[in-house]
């Protein structure tokens, strides 16, 4: 996790310095211009808010404007238009867009141009219901959001390269919970094994005794004798078998540990 934090924030880092643009007002197609004016504003404010902008004031944007003597009739959203704005202005590059309403839906669009070049870096569009909270909350995000994706090259690759990084990080981490059970199951598989053995010699010292006793019972000279050492070699022999079971249990656990260990070092 430390190392995916470390990779977004370097890759960050490593953009480009935020672009000098500037927003020409939306171009409004059968919408009040109060909509147009208000969809502007938001949409400066999500600019800036990406960090990848540095966005000219309105005011300043006309100022310089009128001061060169370009006599703007409504908004300019073309892209030679916003060229020939942008060069006066001294940005990089134009955003220039538009707003529409069809039925029940508001239409938004957004142009980004170069400046120096006069090529169209991105195009990008939203629709949203035709509401104010719609088209003042939901549509500015996602028409920056797609802007951005469209034309920043880091910006773009940095989800894909985010998400590489992520499935690297959860492999390790699997990688290393996988050796820490798998040296966990060999331990097991040890343990059992111990016990296994023990029961194993333990019930091979109970079958000897059996014997003994059973011995004894061939060799006895009395019933009582004779009955004793039969009861005491039918004991030894029920325990006997007890401690193979118990033995068969723990060498089949050990295996069973021992398998699912080396699966875990694969």
């Amino acid at each position: 996790m430390f190392s995916f934090t470390l990779f977004v924030a370097t890759t960050l880092q490593a953009a480009s310095a935020p672009k000098n643009i500037a927003l020409m007002p939306a171009k409004g197609q059968g919408v009040d211009s109060v909509y147009a004016l208000a969809l502007d504003e938001k949409i400066k404010g999500e600019l800036t808010a990406t960090g990848a902008y540095r966005v000219l004031e309105r005011a300043r944007m006309d100022e310089i404007l009128k001061e060169q003597g370009l006599q703007q009739s409504g908004a300019c959203d073309a892209s030679g238009c916003l060229v020939q704005a942008g060069r006066l202005l001294g940005v990089d590059q134009m955003v220039g867009g538009t707003l529409a309403k069809v039925g029940n839906t508001f239409v938004a669009s957004l142009s980004l141009v170069d400046v120096e070049s006069g090529q169209i870096i991105a195009s990008v569009d939203a629709s949203v219901p035709a509401s104010s909270d719609s088209l003042l909350q939901r549509a500015p995000r996602e028409l920056v959001y797609k802007l951005r994706l469209a034309s920043d090259t880091t910006f773009a690759h940095l989800q894909t390269q985010a998400a590489q990084v992520a499935a690297s990080e959860l492999r390790a981490s699997q990688n290393r919970t996988h050796k820490v059970m798998a040296w966990s199951l060999a331990g097991g598989a040890l343990v059992f094994a111990g016990v296994a053995a023990f029961f194993h010699t333990d019930a091979q010292k109970k079958f000897d005794r059996s014997d003994v006793y059973y011995a004894q019972y061939k060799a006895a000279n009395t019933t009582s004798g004779a009955v004793a050492a039969r009861a005491s070699a039918q004991d030894q022999l029920d325990k006997g078998n007890r401690s193979q079971l118990v033995r068969n249990f723990a060498a089949a656990t050990s295996l069973l540990c021992l398998g699912f260990s080396i699966k875990f070092f694969l």
